[in-house]
């Protein structure tokens, strides 16, 4: 197997940052585009294939994110793709139908209208979202995902306690959205706000 390979570039200042503007990034974001990193990481696609992927994240975390990385690559977790969401032009569901794995979105809380979501600061990271759905009592989201509503399911790609996905967050204090008791979010994890200074 190829080593796992990564890049780590700046966002501010750069043709990513205008790309962002007025569509992943505004300028009353919680964090400003300085503190962002851009990471581009090989990952293994469903069909087994090495690809490398993109994913924005807040700089302080990036080092605990490349590990991450290099242990689903290592332990040949699949992840079906990894692109910026400003191709999806921040549109989070547009993403998440596309089985997007992605971090960094200035976009407020899912299903409402204001406050800031975790992906806001660049703490938090959604993987295989078609394959690992959020699931409310009244949604699921994306709709494609209410073919894997069984948990007890497993697919390539798919997330539960103990497996390689989990761990390879929760082990660096992750905290999984599939544990939560009103709603369950399979594809998020995210770190308390403290782990970058807010």
């Amino acid at each position: 197997m190829v080593p796992f390979k990564y890049e780590r570039h700046p966002v501010a200042d750069t043709a990513l940052a205008e790309a962002m503007l007025g569509k992943t990034w505004r300028r009353d974001a919680p964090v400003p585009l300085e503190e962002l990193t851009l990471l581009c990481v090989d990952h293994l696609g469903l069909d087994g294939t090495r690809r490398r992927g993109e994913i924005i994240v807040h700089r302080r975390i990036a080092p605990l994110v490349v590990a991450i990385f290099r242990d689903l690559y290592v332990a040949q977790f699949p992840i079906e793709k990894m692109r910026l969401l400003h191709h999806y032009d921040g549109d989070d569901e547009a993403s998440m139908a596309d089985n997007n794995s992605s971090a960094f979105n200035a976009r407020p809380l899912t299903g409402q209208s204001a406050g800031w979501s975790k992906h806001s600061y660049g703490v938090a990271i959604d993987i295989n979202p078609v394959i690992n759905p959020y699931v409310t009592a009244e949604a699921c989201l994306p709709a494609e995902g209410q073919a894997y509503l069984d948990r007890d399911r497993q697919v390539p790609g798919h997330i539960s306690p103990g497996s390689v996905c989990y761990d390879a967050f929760v082990s660096r204090g992750f905290i999984w959205g599939g544990e939560w008791t009103d709603l369950k979010d399979y594809h998020h994890f995210e770190l308390p706000l403290a782990s970058v200074g807010y």
